[in-house]
């Protein structure tokens, strides 16, 4: 009796695992799933841009660098680069035709948001913090 309860206790375990196939990363769905091919040129375009938000953020941090209040409000610049740089690096960026969804389109407007955000925080007057209604925010 104890060793057909013991059995039915352990079978449920053994019939889960795969043994050292479950540790192997290529066998592993990732999520989310990876995202479209993304041509090389339209990729170049985004990378680029990218570099050139970062240079602006570089360029942004230099100046405000001591007034704690402009400070505290890098992060809402930051989160649009990595929201770009992660996306590509990742392969996060989905583009279905079907659906009508571009992930490559949406970075491009976050890349602009971004310069935009960086431009007016490094003259000390970023307007999204009186902004109503929905607003992107970044935090540390």
């Amino acid at each position: 009796m104890m060793r057909t309860l013991l059995t039915l206790l352990l079978l449920p375990t053994l019939l889960l695992a795969d043994g050292p196939g479950d540790n192997v990363p290529d066998n592993v769905r990732p999520i989310p799933p990876k995202g479209s091919v993304i041509p090389a040129e339209t990729e170049q375009q985004l990378r680029d841009g990218l570099k050139l938000l970062q240079t602006a953020i570089g360029v942004t941090e230099t100046t405000i660098k001591g007034k704690k209040e402009l400070e505290a409000l890098l992060p809402d610049v930051l989160i649009y680069e990595k929201a770009v740089r992660w996306g590509l690096d990742y392969s996060e960026l989905y583009v279905d035709e079907k659906s009508k969804r571009d992930d490559t389109k949406t970075a491009a407007a976050l890349l602009k948001k971004g310069m935009e955000r960086a431009k007016e925080l490094g003259e000390g007057k970023p307007s999204w913090t009186t902004a109503k209604g929905l607003v992107v925010r970044g935090y540390r």
